[in-house]
């Protein structure tokens, strides 16, 4: 497993323009073992094979680093919705100097994440077990991150109202979504412009190895999102903006 992995992960991230040192892909395997290892207590992920983890959750992860115009370097991130660490820990493995927040609602991934973030012995992570709709109104939190990021967690008119509150004016919000994700985007268009969003990017992107796609939808913090949102939690989801 770990010599297939480290095979498909290195081999795969220069075709997508990316270099990752020997070190990096040795976290990558560790990861892989860690997350396999703890998959049938927890139901982390249902990609099992060396191939499909190294595309489908590590490089899909790094996917936003080929579009981006900028490092993000001394960013501070936050990753909604985390569950296994996806793309969050990835993005801080390929990217150390990234200052992350991940936020998972269950404790027992939670417990997860903090034991995989101390045997890879990453350095300025932090894990919150809240709900985004809680920390979206906490002023520890609230306008405070230069990006956030969201994989596989809702629609987009539901992760606008969980994300916008959470970043800085100017700052960028990130979701993975595929190919059919125009649709989404219509319906997310109010609410995008409402809670002070503009729409900058819809990347299309091909997964090395894999008959893939993905697209990556940017959007920027240009004003100010009204202080009643987001709403309490359950509400963005039974009653999209």
């Amino acid at each position: 497993m770990k010599e297939e992995l480290a095979y498909w992960l290195a081999e795969g991230a220069l075709k997508m323009g990316l270099s990752l040192s020997k070190e990096q892909v040795e976290k990558f395997s560790l990861y892989a073992q860690l997350l396999l290892l703890e998959q049938a207590k927890l139901n982390l992920t249902a990609i099992l094979t060396a191939k499909e983890i190294a595309c489908k959750h590590f490089l899909d992860s790094l996917t936003c680093l080929t579009v981006l115009p900028y490092s993000l370097k001394n960013q501070t991130v936050i990753d909604l919705g985390t569950g296994a660490g996806f793309p969050g820990l990835p993005l801080k493995i390929a990217q150390p100097e990234i200052k992350l927040t991940l936020l998972e609602a269950h404790r027992k991934k939670v417990s997860f994440l903090q034991g995989l973030i101390k045997q890879l012995n990453l350095g300025e992570v932090q894990v919150i077990n809240r709900r985004a709709e809680e920390i979206g109104q906490d002023n520890c939190y609230r306008d405070k991150f230069d990006y956030v990021v969201v994989r596989a967690v809702a629609r987009l008119s539901v992760i606008l109202e969980y994300s916008l509150p959470l970043l800085k004016k100017g700052a960028f919000f990130i979701a993975w979504k595929g190919p059919a994700v125009n649709l989404e985007l219509e319906e997310a268009s109010r609410a995008m412009q409402f809670l002070g969003g503009e729409l900058r990017q819809v990347a299309a992107i091909r997964l090395p190895f894999l008959n893939a796609e993905r697209r990556l939808v940017i959007v920027q913090k240009i004003g100010i999102t009204p202080l009643r949102y987001p709403r309490r939690p359950g509400i963005p989801k039974k009653r999209p903006l």
